[in-house]
């Protein structure tokens, strides 16, 4: 009388064989081989496996876009503060009030880009009092992971 591995079997459904490639195998019924699955509840087994497989390359693949996005952000940003200062370098050179308004704006266009690679979100708020001109009072704000490198940079230049 033989035996049937059904451990073997059952791992190999888990894996994604199908009954009918089972059964001729392992020359066992392809009935009793379905039976077995449903008994069993090895479908579930194959469903929970195949979610973790699939939230295991997700995972994977999230690094892998994070730091390709995160590669992406730094040449973009590394262009934009060379361009910065290739504007700047126009600006000091030049006496036209055209050109120096249409520099000014893709300066600041620039700096903007800046800022955006590195998360940095900033608001303009203007002030005043009825007495007083208006002030215009512009802020960045900085994102919390950004904070922490920058008081981690600060500490290790200090030592």
């Amino acid at each position: 009388m033989k035996t049937t591995d059904w451990p073997t079997i059952r791992a190999e459904y888990i894996a994604g064989a199908k009954p009918r490639q089972l059964s001729e195998k392992y020359n066992v019924n392809y009935e009793t081989v379905r039976q077995r699955i449903r008994r069993e509840k090895w479908r579930a087994e194959c469903t929970e496996s195949s979610r973790k497989c699939t939230q295991n390359y997700l995972a994977k693949y999230a690094d892998k876009l994070a730091d390709k996005q995160l590669e992406v952000k730094e040449r973009y940003a590394t262009g934009n503060e060379k361009l910065a200062v290739d504007i700047l370098n126009a600006l000091n050179n030049t006496k036209n009030p055209r050109e120096l308004a249409a520099l000014a704006r893709a300066y600041n266009e620039v700096r903007k880009g800046v800022f955006a690679c590195y998360d940095i979100a900033e608001t303009t708020k203007i002030q005043g009092d009825p007495d007083k001109p208006m002030q215009h009072i512009t802020t960045h704000e900085i994102p919390m992971e950004a904070k922490k490198e920058i008081v981690a940079l600060f500490i290790a230049r200090q030592q």
